[in-house]
């Protein structure tokens, strides 16, 4: 946009001279994901530690509450945590969740063993939007994330939260005493109807999957081959040209666009050889 390719009226608010009108930085996409741990057994003997490595068992899981359904509704990814601090890492440094949940985590899960959950909305209706806040390229964008903005996120994702928070009572979670750590800084205690409960537990827990797609949407900003539309000789190849956001992690999807952005690159090179 600071280049003069973006919405006109916008750009021309910040007096940037329009080269082409395009919805650059509209249709801001993301995956949304509600964390949640369970407390099990007495964890194991801890082991020398190695500051340099984080070692945890991973499972992924993708469910489809319509067994008739070919394709999933929510992902989970899961870590199996013997020590607290890897998840007061995880909670504060990567997610940056307040001080109180974290702490809270922290504190119920000393001595013991934590499955750390991520239950993930894989296909938002929400958008989001990004503008320029000046002219100046050394100030930050104004970026409006648009989580839950269409409320059937919110309604579909506290139901994928609540389906996952069964597994506390399967056998073997129940042979362990597993327990949900529920953070009291929620607030989430005092609803009283059960989907009321998990939008509270959503809209407390909920924190970006760092998968931003959409704003540059082929179709609107760019052609098939990748050409930004009304400026020569500029593609764009990255996640921002999805026109919605991947049903899964975003990234061998992005790296096959770069891929197909090379190749249409050297078809061309090759064609222009030719003539």
């Amino acid at each position: 946009m600071l280049s003069g390719i973006g919405p006109k009226e916008h750009l021309e608010s910040h007096n940037i001279p329009v080269v082409s009108d395009l919805p650059v930085g509209q249709s801001l996409q993301d995956h949304i994901m509600v964390m949640m741990a369970h407390k099990m057994g007495k964890s194991p003997p801890p082991k020398p530690v190695d500051y340099s490595y984080i070692g945890s068992p991973l499972m992924m899981g993708y469910t489809s509450l319509n067994k008739s359904k070919n394709y999933p509704d929510y992902q989970s990814i899961n870590f199996i945590m013997n020590d607290p601090t890897p998840m007061l890492q995880f909670c504060s440094f990567y997610f940056s969740y307040i001080d109180e949940i974290c702490q809270t985590l922290y504190d119920k899960s000393i001595g013991k063993e934590v499955l750390f959950s991520l239950v993930i909305l894989l296909y938002p209706e929400s958008r989001g939007r990004i503008l320029l806040r000046s002219a100046d390229p050394k100030e930050k964008p104004i970026i409006y994330n648009g989580y839950y903005s269409d409320p059937i996120d919110l309604e579909r994702h506290a139901m994928y939260v609540e389906d996952f928070a069964k597994i506390q009572h399967t056998e073997f979670f129940e042979s362990v005493n597993a327990e949900r750590v529920e953070p009291e800084v929620c607030g989430c205690e005092n609803k009283y109807s059960t989907e009321e409960y998990w939008k509270c537990y959503a809209l407390c827990m909920m924190v970006s999957g760092y998968h931003y797609s959409g704003s540059a949407a082929m179709g609107v900003v760019v052609d098939s081959r990748l050409n930004v539309f009304g400026v020569q000789k500029l593609r764009v190849a990255d996640a921002s040209v999805m026109p919605k956001i991947t049903g899964a992690n975003t990234n061998a999807a992005t790296i096959m666009i770069g891929e197909r952005a090379a190749d249409i690159i050297k078809e061309d090179l090759f064609l222009r050889s030719r003539c």
